[in-house]
């Protein structure tokens, strides 16, 4: 993360030193929305796997940016915020012995807490900004638990089980980076809306682990926020906002 932080200041300072032209903004960001945590690559024989549904979860980003205007047009910035990534999976297996087929529904609830730093650019156009970068994850804690039912080759139920009570880690890597894209709309002077997406790219497990019946976890997340500028720089006398998209 040392690094990481360091980069994306020796990237930004001497820009932010040497223009005179720059328009800045430092502030407050939260955002709410949905995640999924996307499963695969099966523990077991891909031939016993019925079915598996992903479910969307509510999901929340806060915490702070900086960004600045560069020649009117081009955003560049970075965040730093703590993200809170669920999400939710059934899965339909059966196994076969002598007796006949059986069959197995089991529901995997799973939640990762993450220090994420986005390092973007982006164009404006008018009240209109459209944002592109990466985006790193540090995980910081997780956790995942399940329920489900095992069934007869009647049919019948044999026997059920809830593990909500004894949730265990997942074996997830401590890194992991993605895409992440954004529009925002300037609302007024401080306060901007903003729509925004993110696309792991990275399996979240360690190498050849996994949890449940996968060893691949892939995070996503759609989100809606807010962001409110607490310092304006000032230039030449003049306070200067980058979300005051109106001249």
């Amino acid at each position: 993360m040392k690094q990481i932080i360091v980069l994306t200041i020796a990237i930004l300072f001497p820009v932010v030193n040497h223009c005179q032209s720059l328009k800045h903004g430092f502030g407050i960001t939260i955002q709410g929305g949905i995640s999924c945590l996307t499963p695969g690559y099966p523990l077991i024989n891909p031939e016993n796997i019925d079915s598996v549904r992903v479910y969307p979860m509510p999901t929340l980003n806060a915490g702070s940016y900086y960004h600045f205007l560069f020649r009117e047009r081009l955003v560049f910035g970075t965040e730093l915020f703590f993200a809170q990534i669920s999400g939710k999976d059934r899965l339909v297996s059966h196994l076969q012995d002598s007796s006949g087929i059986w069959s197995n529904k089991a529901t995997y609830w799973r939640n990762v807490s993450i220090f994420a730093v986005p390092v973007y650019v982006g164009y404006r156009i008018k009240r209109f900004a459209f944002m592109l970068g990466i985006r790193n994850n540090f995980a910081l804690r997780n956790n995942v638990y399940d329920k489900g039912e095992f069934y007869e080759p009647n049919g019948n139920l044999f026997a059920a089980y809830d593990n909500s009570s004894v949730k265990f880690s997942m074996p997830l890597r401590t890194y992991s980076v993605g895409i992440n894209g954004a529009i925002l709309v300037n609302c007024t002077k401080n306060l901007t809306l903003e729509v925004a997406s993110f696309i792991g790219l990275d399996n979240l497990y360690r190498k050849d682990q996994g949890t449940g019946w996968a060893t691949d976890l892939r995070a996503y997340q759609w989100v809606i926020g807010l962001k409110y500028d607490l310092i304006p720089d000032r230039i030449g006398g003049e306070t200067q906002h980058l979300d005051k998209l109106k001249e």
